[in-house]
């Protein structure tokens, strides 16, 4: 359904011929395109339809079959990923020190309420990264300590 051009940041929509010259340059930083990027197709397309053609909820639930009630529940759930990821983003770009621009300072303002939660979830990730990487390296250990000894045996 839909083309992603993951060089230029744009999506577009390949499926109706009308569709072609709507293209939307959707967000200049690359953080902000993998998000958007590693959606579900129907979230995209959902995306593409409520936002890009502005659509109402009522017409797209018609043109899916579906309710204008569960279009918009699955739009909440959207922004709602879309934002905690977006948080996450920032979230570490200020761990790093790197400046944010006056919209996301406004835009973790404006979540600073969820931040708490985001950075807890996010250490809980890493952790689990790091216990990962340890048992890989035990393994790998491990095997090397066997092919020492099978080469010292022969």
């Amino acid at each position: 359904m839909f083309i992603y051009r993951w060089q230029t940041n744009v999506i577009q929509c390949g499926h109706h011929p009308l569709c072609q010259p709507y293209i939307l340059i959707l967000i200049a930083h690359e953080d902000y395109s993998k998000i958007i990027y590693d959606l579900k197709d129907s979230y995209k397309e959902l995306i593409y339809y409520l936002y890009i053609r502005d659509y109402s909820t009522l017409y797209v639930g018609n043109l899916l079959g579906q309710t204008d009630r569960n279009i918009r529940g699955v739009r909440n759930t959207i922004l709602g990923q879309i934002t905690k990821k977006v948080i996450a983003v920032l979230l570490e770009r200020q761990e790093f020190d790197i400046p944010l621009w006056t919209t996301e300072q406004e835009f973790m303002e404006k979540y600073k309420e969820k931040i708490p939660d985001i950075q807890r979830k996010a250490k809980k990730e890493k952790e689990k990264i790091i216990r990962e990487i340890g048992v890989l390296a035990r393994k790998v250990l491990k095997q090397y300590q066997k092919s020492i000894t099978n080469q010292t045996n022969c």
